[in-house]
């Protein structure tokens, strides 16, 4: 009987508190204008004046100037993703909690409650609210909105002092123009996520950020991906005229599929610089290795090109990456060059030995006594198609002996690494005059 009694009493205490919310927010909106912010209140109480007074004139002068409201931000950053450098945005989930005072919703005088909580903003029945957005948003999906946009997770209170307290949450694309890429993979970029007032100047609405976010920024830190995410810091500014309070992510390149293509690269280069070592005679295995390192470095940087915007051609759009893999690529497509001149010098040196054992055994002939028979006897000389041949070749080429090119696996065996690591020297010293990553210019006014 007791427990039936109790969950009466229950029943109809939540009863008596919902009509208790219901019943002030109808008492506050019977005469609220929502088109008013509450730093108006000198401008309504004036009004109020004008039917009071004798004079329009003398009601004016006793009018203060409004003062800006003050509303305070507090976003709480759930999840940071789909990070995507060709569109250059970002994804980011959470919760952005926002507090204004509206001194026309304090219902002290009207109930015990100390606070009235509810559903949504329209379960208000139609309050002021300060019209924040965040400017880099390209999509997003927020709790109350309508439609596609629509995504779960809204609450309103007011306390009795007239304290508005607005949590939803959301999820939304932001765009970071700024980024580049020169220093890749050793890059970071900076990317901002502004909120601001967007209906009201600076002289209306001052927007700022918590206290609690602005010590508890520094601690916030997501991998996802090849990135390392952090909030590098917090500022609130004043730009043209209109309040910001501006949250920095820095994005760090943190995972080893970059460098891991350059070791590769390297290693490509190192297998193709072992074909000098293989004999000219295994002519399939040398062209098949160095051949095949050049694909595959050629398969890295068609990989690297992919997963970047398109690239100008002045030295803004260079990036350090492409630079270096387009250097090992070249490195292999020497190594498969110099086998052809190695076997065209192979080719010559042979021919030459053939035309020395030529001319050798025609100058055994013309040495070797005649033999005495009635048979008349007729001298042939030897053909000299060879020496025709060389008189139609340029004066340069009768100078270069193009067998020497059959030795140039000696030659390449001791320069080719040297060159490389000069290269790879050169690369890793210039990283710095490559154009670095994006930064957060707070000054800047967001588009």
């Amino acid at each position: 009987m007791l427990s039936i009694i109790s969950t009466l009493a229950s029943a109809s205490t939540a009863a008596n508190s919902t009509w208790s919310q219901l019943a002030i927010m109808e008492r506050l909106l019977s005469n609220y204008d929502r088109t008013m912010r509450p730093g108006h209140t000198a401008l309504d109480r004036g009004s109020e004046m004008i039917s009071s007074t004798a004079t329009v004139q003398d009601a004016l002068s006793c009018i203060p100037p409004g003062h800006p409201d003050l509303v305070i931000i507090r976003p709480i950053v759930h999840h940071v993703h789909s990070i995507d450098q060709v569109g250059k945005t970002f994804k980011v989930q959470g919760t952005v909690t926002i507090y204004w005072d509206d001194w026309r919703l304090n219902y002290s005088a009207l109930s015990c409650l100390d606070e009235v909580t509810l559903g949504s903003l329209r379960d208000t029945g139609g309050i002021w609210e300060p019209g924040v957005v965040t400017f880099e948003s390209q999509q997003a999906r927020y709790g109350g909105a309508h439609g596609a946009l629509a995504l779960l997770g809204e609450a309103v209170s007011i306390k009795r002092s007239g304290h508005v307290t607005w949590t939803r949450r959301f999820e939304s694309t932001f765009g970071c123009p700024g980024m580049s890429y020169g220093q890749m993979p050793f890059d970071a970029q900076g990317c901002l996520i502004t909120f601001g007032s967007f209906p009201y100047s600076a002289a209306d609405v001052s927007v700022i950020f918590s206290e609690i976010t602005k010590h508890a920024a520094a601690a916030i830190s997501f991998s996802t991906g090849e990135w390392m995410v952090t909030v590098a810091s917090v500022r609130e500014v004043t730009v043209s005229d209109k309040s910001y309070a501006r949250l920095c992510f820095k994005l760090e390149r943190s995972s080893n599929n970059a460098e891991f293509s350059i070791i590769m690269s390297i290693l490509f280069v190192c297998a193709a610089y072992a074909g000098f070592y293989v004999s000219p005679a295994a002519a399939p295995a040398r062209i098949a290795l160095a051949f095949l390192c050049f694909l595959m470095v050629l398969n890295n940087v068609t990989t690297l090109y992919a997963r970047l915007p398109p690239l100008k051609s002045a030295q803004k759009g260079r990036v350090w990456i492409s630079d270096f893999l387009f250097g090992c690529m070249i490195f292999n497509f020497v190594s498969l060059i110099q086998y052809a001149a190695v076997n065209y010098g192979i080719t010559c040196r042979a021919a030459k030995k053939a035309a020395l054992a030529a001319a050798k055994e025609a100058k055994e002939a013309q040495e070797e006594p005649p033999v005495n028979t009635s048979t008349v006897q007729i001298e042939v000389s030897p053909t000299d198609s060879h020496s025709q041949h060389r008189r139609l070749r340029p004066a340069w080429y009768k100078k270069w002996d193009p067998s020497v090119l059959a030795d140039l696996d000696i030659v390449f065996r001791w320069l080719f690494p040297i060159a490389f690591i000069i290269f790879i020297s050169i690369m890793f010293g210039t990283i710095s005059i490559y154009p670095p990553g994006s930064t957060c210019d707070f000054e800047a006014r967001p588009d």
